[in-house]
């Protein structure tokens, strides 16, 4: 059934691209928790088969803790980071296990599965204001994904990220879900963008909670690519079906 589907989506996808001038062919916003992804290993490798082999990544392991993260990267990478400048933003070891520095609560995934313990990750806090961490990118990417965690506070467990392009135009906004999992110190999630030009330079996360530590920002391993790196997988191109026929319906 799957195969006499695609020909369709593919056409409807075309469609959508002409109606709403939008590029985007693909989202990774975790929204199989709790249902296809019991585990943080299970959508860890889900993540990593959507987003195909990196082009180049940052993980700010290089960096001491404690350091504010915003150009370091321009030179090498071409990416910088802005609104980053709250009352706490800076490189964190995960793990109460750090011999020093600050500490993030343990994160699941990082235990080897993913990502060793006491890793570094990015931290900020508040991220729900009027200013969200915001991810520059002075060539535009096809495609890019990170991994996110927040608080456990509260009930609230998604955040906000947008995709903009060079003129600021909006080309995706992803209700990105998270989880406690095993550990239930902080919610974690993955998520990923997909665009069929390289037209994604700028990337927004916004915490969805007002709740204090539950608006806390946890980002690690920004991954990105210029182009394409693997093919949509049939239930994407069948989910963009349904809004593309959707979006149709509404235009007539």
């Amino acid at each position: 059934m799957i195969k006499r589907y695609i020909p369709i989506c593919l056409a409807a996808v075309i469609v959508l691209a002409a109606v709403s001038q939008a590029s985007i062919i693909g989202v990774f916003d975790g929204s199989g928790i709790g249902t296809a992804y019991t585990s943080f290993s299970s959508l860890a490798a889900a993540h990593a088969a959507f987003m195909g082999t990196a082009q180049d990544s940052i993980t700010f392991s290089e960096y001491d803790v404690g350091t504010v993260i915003n150009n370091q990267y321009s030179a090498s990478k071409g990416v910088t980071f802005s609104n980053t400048g709250q009352q706490l933003a800076c490189v964190m070891y995960e793990g109460y296990n750090a011999t020093s520095g600050y500490i993030l609560e343990p994160l699941d995934g990082y235990d080897g599965s993913y990502k060793p313990d006491m890793d570094k990750a990015l931290a900020e806090y508040p991220n729900n204001g009027p200013s969200p961490f915001t991810i520059n990118f002075a060539h535009p990417v096809a495609t890019v994904g990170s991994f996110v965690g927040m608080g456990k506070e509260g009930t609230v467990d998604t955040l906000t990220i947008t995709a903009l392009d060079i003129s600021n135009n909006v080309l995706a906004v992803l209700t990105v879900k998270t989880s406690p999992w095993l550990d239930d110190r902080n919610r974690e999630g993955l998520w990923g963008i997909r665009s069929n030009s390289a037209d994604i330079a700028k990337i927004t996360i916004s915490n969805d909670s007002s709740v204090n530590y539950a608006n806390a920002l946890i980002v690690d391993t920004l991954q990105w690519s210029s182009q394409l790196t693997t093919v949509p997988e049939p239930t994407t191109i069948s989910i963009l079906c349904l809004g593309a026929l959707s979006l149709i319906g509404r235009k007539k």
